[in-house]
């Protein structure tokens, strides 16, 4: 389990594929991202509304 997967479920959300993802981006990164860059960086992985339920 990444450190990701520990922060969400310590939080009481549930794990998803995209979520934790995403979030272990966030985490690695020293930069804040906007919409459009984390649609970048993962592509057809992610869609739109994934990303805006993340």
């Amino acid at each position: 389990m990444n450190q990701a997967e520990q922060l969400l479920l310590s939080k009481g959300v549930r794990s998803t594929p995209i979520r934790s993802e995403v979030l272990q981006l966030l985490i690695q990164s020293s930069k804040a991202y906007s919409h459009a860059e984390l649609e970048r960086a993962f592509g057809n992985a992610l869609d739109r509304v994934s990303l805006y339920r993340f």
